[in-house]
Formats: structure tokens, sequence, C-alpha cells
């Protein structure tokens, strides 16, 4: 078995992890990415002449040049521009101008504050990634507070303006003297005294797909609303995905055509604006937990491949922005890579990465890991639940996401003999 791992990852590959074009409607005509930041800042300096701004080709960004220091990240503006046809494209622009250029603020008062806030379900990289990347810049970030559901997303509280959403951070809790908590049941609170309406398609009494259709940007963060969902019929266990924060699909792990749907919808996921990995989730008992078909379902490899590639992303990002953090360091730790490999003849994906005799180093939680010493023609493989179960203690977790683990010491002679004895039989 060992040496079938060891052959099929030499031929491994890794993705490169690049946002999918997004073709234009057939009224519009394409634009690049370049284009449209250049039209952006042209329009920009049109409602307010003089003023400074940067294009980041790297990060797809603009950055106003003033003591502020706004910040927009370009993709889901470039997105929601490049689907929309030509006579619409106009009042694309003027949203997101409105956005960047004219800070709004929330009203000082907690009891102003309450009316609207609403909790938010996002990524949970878009916190942690966020972070990171202030980390590398060097400049002062604020926390966000947020409560993990799926392991993949977070719910964190916003404010709602109706035209924008803006998120709470600790600081500004901090200043209205309530807690993440107290926040939250406020927030949660608000949202069931709005309209929730899931839309049912169903084919033949054979497919149940429901889709929250309220169509208020919060349809998304609508997945914790577990008592509304537990009343939809569906077949087997509830299944839930959320494409992007205004888009919440439901089905059953036992509905075949329904999770054959969520297949096409995730491939089109990423071509929106605003969107979210599409995992599949289960719901048990009170909580969402990470979800596959069985491997025999032929909808396995795909969702699996969706999982990986998502993740994937996530690492690479997280790499590059810890790296830049520790470089700077003398003796900074390694931050190793999250790599993917493809099991032939059968085309699943594994995930691999690799520590090193010597080293201090950030390791990945993939399926396995490859031991590098000095001398040794190609690493060995063990799977990560042998490694963690035999030269745990060598490994310190962290409080990160995508999750990593310290390694400072490599494992002995004796314990490579053991994970490589269990990893045989």
């Amino acid at each position: 078995m060992l040496r079938t791992v060891a052959d099929f990852f030499l031929r491994f590959f890794t993705s490169k992890n690049e946002a999918v074009f997004t073709p234009c409607s057939p009224k519009c005509s394409p634009i690049t990415r370049e284009e449209f930041a250049k039209l952006l800042i042209d329009r920009a300096g049109e409602i307010k002449p003089g003023i400074e701004i940067v294009f980041d080709s790297q990060e797809f960004s603009l950055k106003i040049l003033s003591q502020e220091q706004q910040l927009m990240y370009l993709h889901n503006a470039y997105l929601e521009y490049s689907q929309v046809a030509e006579e619409d494209r106009s009042a694309i622009l003027k949203k997101w101008l409105r956005h960047f250029l004219f800070l709004k603020t929330m009203p000082e008062d907690w009891e102003d504050v309450v009316p609207d806030l609403l909790p938010a379900l996002r990524n949970r990289s878009y916190f942690e990634l966020a972070e990171l990347r202030f980390r590398e810049q060097g400049r002062d970030f604020a926390r966000f507070s947020y409560q993990d559901v799926g392991d993949h997303y977070a719910l964190a509280v916003s404010y709602d303006m109706h035209d924008s959403i803006v998120m709470i951070s600790d600081r500004h809790l901090e200043d209205w003297g309530i807690t993440f908590f107290e926040a939250m049941e406020i927030a949660m609170h608000n949202l069931l005294e709005k309209e929730c309406v899931f839309t049912c398609l169903k084919l033949e009494e054979k497919m149940f797909v429901y889709c929250a259709s309220s169509g208020d940007g919060f349809d998304g963060t609508r997945l914790v609303l577990l008592e509304q969902i537990r009343k939809l019929r569906v077949h087997g266990d509830y299944i839930a995905m959320v494409l992007n924060t205004d888009s919440l699909l439901i089905t059953g792990s036992e509905d075949q055509l329904g999770l054959g749907f969520f297949l096409t919808q995730a491939m089109e996921g990423n071509q929106k604006p605003h969107a979210l990995p599409p995992f599949l989730l289960r719901l048990e008992g009170e909580e969402w937990v990470p979800w596959l078909p069985p491997e025999t379902n032929p909808l396995y490899k795909p969702f699996l491949k969706f999982r990986i590639l998502a993740i994937a992303t996530d690492y690479a990002q997280q790499q590059e922005l810890l790296g830049g953090i520790y470089e700077k360091e003398v003796n900074g730790p390694v931050v190793a890579g999250f790599f993917i490999a493809e099991q032939e003849p059968a085309g699943t994906l594994l995930t691999y990465t690799l520590w090193g005799k010597g080293c201090e180093a950030l390791l990945p939680q993939a399926e396995f890991v490859g031991f590098v010493e000095e001398g040794r023609r190609q690493p060995v493989f063990i799977p990560w639940k042998i490694v963690r179960a035999v030269v745990g203690d060598l490994m310190r977790p962290l409080e990160d996401y995508p999750p990593r683990f310290l390694v400072r010491e490599y494992p002995s002679e004796r314990e490579l003999a053991e994970m490589l004895a269990r990893a045989e039989s």
C-alpha cells in the first residue's frame, strides 16, 4: 500500500488557484481586470477631482491614498459588472463607487444600531486571511469575533445599511460595552423577524430542493435557521449548500436528483458575485457538519474535488501571507505547502504536505505527510491520522484557519519505523 502511495505522489500536481473568468452577457462587451480598474479610477476622478487611487494588480484592489486608506477588493464588483447588459453597467459602477468613495459610519449610540443588527455568514478565511494580510503589511487590524459553522464558515454580527453591509468588530462591541454573544442574540432575533421564504423545486415527487428566496442579501445566512429548515420535506438527512451570501439550497442525503442539481449549481457558483465555497453540510442535531455522498456514489468525486480545491485555495493564500510575515524574521519557520495529487487510475484527488528534517515548520492539515531527509531520494508518505497518533506531541496546533501545526522537532528513527509499520499493516 505504502509503495503505491509513494508512486502516485511522485506524479503529483498542484492546483494553480486562479479565479475562473466569467463570460460577459451576450449584450455586453468583454473587459479585462486591468481595464475595469482603470475605468473605476477614471470615474472616481470625475466624482472627486484630485483624488489619488492606486491599483494593486496582484490583490486586484484599489486604495485611496488618504488618512483613512480606504481599500476595495474588486473581485465581486468585476463579476457583477461583467455579467450585466451594457445599459446596466453605469448603475453598477455608481453603486460600487458610492461605497468606495463615501465612507459611511455606523451610529455612535447602541440603541440606534440595534434595529439593523443581523447575523452574516461568510467563509472563515474572509476574516482569517484579512487579518494576516494586515499583519503582513504591518497595519493595525480590528479583530472580528464569529461563530464557527460547519468548520469552514463563520457567522459574524453585521450592521445592515440597506445598500451595504458592515461587519461589527470587537472594537465596536467594546465601545458599546456589549459582548459578542449579546450582539449575536439580538442579530438572530432580528433575522427571525424578517420574512423567510423557501421555494420548493420538485420533479415528479422524486426530487426535493429548496432555495431560500427572500432576496434581501441574507439568504445564505438562513442556514442557521434550523427550526424553519426542519419544516422542509426531504429524502434522508438535511443537506445544505451555500453558493453565495444570498443563495442557500437544501435537499436530502438520499435525493440523488437533488444532489445532482446541487452539483450543477456548484459548477456555476464561483462565477457569481459574493461566492462562497460550495461545501456540502449535513444537519446533525443542532449543528451543521461537513458531508460527502458515499464513495460508491458517482457524485462523491466531483464534490470531493470542490472541497479540496476550495481548501487548497485558502491554504495557498495563507502560505503566501505567512511567508511574507516570517521572511522578516532571521530564523522564522518554513510555511509548508498544501499539495494535491491524483490517484491513478481512479482519478481521486488526495492531499499531502512535506515535513523536512532540521527545520521548524508550519504544517497544513492534509491526508498524508511526506517525511523529507537529506540523502533520501524521495519522501516517505504516511497518512495524517497515523502521524498524529504516533508523534502528535511534536505537532502543536495553532489558532489558524485553515488549520496549521507548528513542528520544531523531527520524528526519531524509532517513531518513523512505527509509523511505517502502521501504514503497511
